[in-house]
């Protein structure tokens, strides 16, 4: 298998209408009050209670989290690799984020045309219409979109009117930029999970039972390994072997952890300190 059949590039896309406006007027007068040269201040209005889209940005930042989670970097900015053992769980996940982002949308949607009709009360002689889009229209504020496409094969690669010579040049180009991304991709996964041993290391080597200022050795702690020791494998692009040991070796070690137990076994905490510090070690050196 080639590296590029083994990923697709994926993009995620979110519009959130931001419910604030800017005005000129009441900025000038905040000017010559406090005796400051002419537009060197900024006044924004508060078009919508915060409260009201609150919701819609909280699923907008989960789904943003779960596409980086996911993913790892491409060759643009906003462009990310998907390894394909992972689509159906992205897909799957987007989806459902998506359906509550809209849900949330729709919600907002139906109240509205009472924050328009309220809005002339919560900003008294700052209000102005035209800063409220059209009740009909305010839906299209707001969007949460995915977009798949292939890694091309630079092989495949033809253009009209491009001589032979230059043609093979720009493939060359293109299939080192490739190659540099898919290392860049492996280096990323490394730190990715050198970062969780190194947390789960030390979260199990500071813990002291009993004691307050000991460190902290939580239920996310552990999840978190888990999750990366569940998603190594699949999100190894490049086959690097020293990725997959690992990856096979965190879920032996830590697949049943369960913090509790761990919070009251000293013993069990030195064992999993020691393991994760050793497969630390282990791709710090291969760096």
């Amino acid at each position: 298998m080639t590296l590029s059949s083994r990923s697709m590039y994926v993009s995620i896309s979110q519009r959130i209408w931001q419910a604030q406006a800017s005005d000129r007027g009441l900025a000038h007068g905040v000017e010559k009050t406090a005796e400051a040269k002419n537009r060197t201040m900024k006044v924004v209005k508060q078009l919508a209670p915060t409260d009201y889209l609150l919701p819609i940005r909280r699923i907008a930042i989960y789904g943003r989290e779960q596409h980086e989670r996911l993913t790892l970097p491409g060759m643009m900015k906003g462009q990310q690799l998907l390894a394909t053992k992972l689509f159906d769980e992205y897909a799957m996940t987007q989806a459902e984020i998506r359906d509550s982002f809209f849900k949330e949308v729709d919600g907002f949607c139906q109240v509205y045309p009472a924050i328009v009709e309220e809005a002339p009360k919560r900003l008294g002689k700052a209000y102005n219409a035209s800063d409220y889009p059209h009740v009909e229209s305010i839906r299209a504020f707001f969007d949460y979109a995915v977009k798949f496409s292939p890694v091309p094969e630079s092989g495949n690669w033809l253009l009209d009117d491009v001589d032979t010579e230059d043609l093979s040049k720009l493939r060359n180009e293109i299939e080192n930029e490739k190659n540099n991304m898919f290392r860049d991709a492996t280096k990323e996964l490394v730190e990715r999970t050198a970062s969780i041993l190194e947390k789960l290391a030390t979260h199990a080597k500071e813990y002291t039972e009993g004691k307050s200022n000991g460190g902290v050795l939580s239920e996310t702690t552990i999840n978190a390994v888990k999750d990366m020791a569940g998603l190594v494998s699949k999100m190894n692009l490049t086959a690097d072997p020293l990725l997959d040991a690992t990856a096979n070796e965190m879920i032996q070690k830590f697949g049943n952890l369960d913090a509790k137990e761990m919070r009251h076994s000293a013993e069990l905490r030195n064992n999993v300190s020691a393991a994760a510090q050793r497969l630390l070690d282990k791709l710090k050196g291969a760096k």
